[in-house]
C-alpha cells in the first residue's frame, strides 16, 4: 500500500468522524430539549462517568490508551452539554 492511499483512508475516516460528531450534536440538542421540558439538569455526573468507563473498557479491547479515550470523550461530552443548552 502506498502513502497516498493510506492518507486517503485517513481522510475518509476523518470525514466519517466529522459526520458522526455532527449527528451526535443533533441528538444532544434533542436531549437538551427533553431535559428542559422535564426540568432535568443538563449535567449528569453519574451518566457521564458511566459513559467514560464503558468507552475506556471498549477502547482497551481495541488497544486504545485509556488516557486518550478519556481526553477525547471528555471534550465530546463537554461539547454535548453546550449543545443541550442551545434553544
Amino acid at each position: 500500500m502506498t502513502l497516498k492511499k493510506l492518507r486517503q483512508q485517513i481522510d475518509e475516516i476523518n470525514n466519517d468522524i466529522l459526520h458522526l460528531l455532527s449527528k451526535r450534536e443533533e441528538v444532544s440538542r434533542k436531549i437538551g430539549h427533553l431535559k428542559k421540558e422535564q426540568v432535568l439538569p443538563i449535567f449528569d455526573r453519574k451518566r457521564e462517568g458511566e459513559i467514560l468507563n464503558t468507552l475506556v473498557k471498549k477502547g482497551g479491547e481495541l488497544n486504545l490508551e485509556p488516557r486518550f479515550i478519556k481526553k477525547v470523550f471528555t471534550l465530546i461530552l463537554k461539547q454535548s452539554r453546550k449543545q443541550m443548552k442551545k434553544k
